[in-house]
This record gives C-alpha cells, sequence and structure tokens, in this order.
C-alpha cells in the first residue's frame, strides 16, 4: 500500500478511497519519516491528515493534487517541525492559509493555482513578522 524510500512516505494513488485515511492512521508516529507525499491522492481527508500531525520529526508535506482545503491546515498547524508544504492545485484559501502563521519551522508555502493571491501571501508574512517569526517563501497564482 505503500512505499518507504528512506526518511519518507508515499502514499499512492493505487489506494482504494476507504484505505488512503487508514494508512495515514497506522503510521507509527514515533517512526523517523521526514517527508510525506499524497500526490494526486484524492482520497485522503482531513482525518487522514489528522492522524499525522503527531509524527514528530516531519518537516515536509506535499499534498498537490489532493482534496486539501482550509480545514487540513489546522492539524498541519500543529506540526511543529514542518518547513516546507507544497499544495499546489488545492482548494486552500486564505482563511487556511492564516492557520500556519505561527509555526516556528515554516520556510516555504507552494500554493500555485490555489485561491491564495500575492496579497494574501504578504498579509501573512506581515502576520508573522509582528509575531516575531521569519518570513516564509509563498509561491501563488
Amino acid at each position: 500500500m505503500t512505499d518507504y524510500v528512506r526518511d519518507s512516505l508515499y502514499v499512492g494513488l493505487r489506494l482504494q478511497k476507504d484505505h488512503s485515511d487508514e494508512v495515514l492512521e497506522h503510521v507509527d508516529t514515533t517512526q523517523r519519516i521526514r517527508s510525506l507525499c499524497c500526490f494526486g491522492n484524492e482520497n485522503i481527508t482531513v482525518a487522514g491528515v489528522e492522524n499525522i500531525a503527531g509524527i514528530e520529526k516531519l518537516n515536509r508535506v506535499v499534498f498537490s493534487q489532493t482534496n486539501a482545503d482550509d480545514d487540513w491546515m489546522k492539524p498541519v498547524s500543529q506540526m511543529d517541525e514542518i518547513r516546507y508544504i507544497n499544495a499546489i492545485s488545492t482548494r486552500i484559501s486564505s482563511k487556511g492559509l492564516r492557520e500556519l502563521v505561527d509555526m516556528p519551522e515554516l520556510e516555504s508555502v507552494d500554493l500555485y493555482c490555489t485561491k491564495v493571491s500575492k496579497k494574501d501571501a504578504e498579509r501573512f508574512n506581515a502576520m508573522r513578522n509582528e509575531r516575531g517569526l521569519g518570513t516564509v517563501f509563498i509561491t501563488t497564482t
């Protein structure tokens, strides 16, 4: 069901709808998984994302071309080690982006082909600067 490559977890496209969240539910959160790729898997739900929120060393997530939306960003915001989020071609808006504002290690968010505008990205970084957090590189449009 899954392919492991070193410290990465790839949740493949071939999974049946009922199994995508189930795979994420059984991930041992103490594993040394640093990267999670769900590219193109439209069967994962927010419940699946909530299941991986406890992975201690996870620092990179790829949700491109999934059903990711603003609700997904709340559990993602609880992942303290995340540095990179790829959510190209998803339904994330400025509301979802705001959920990520307090993530201490966040460096880059790829939101090309989403509802997030350049102005939204500027407001997001202004909020981070007010909190003493670093600027995040955000791609939009």
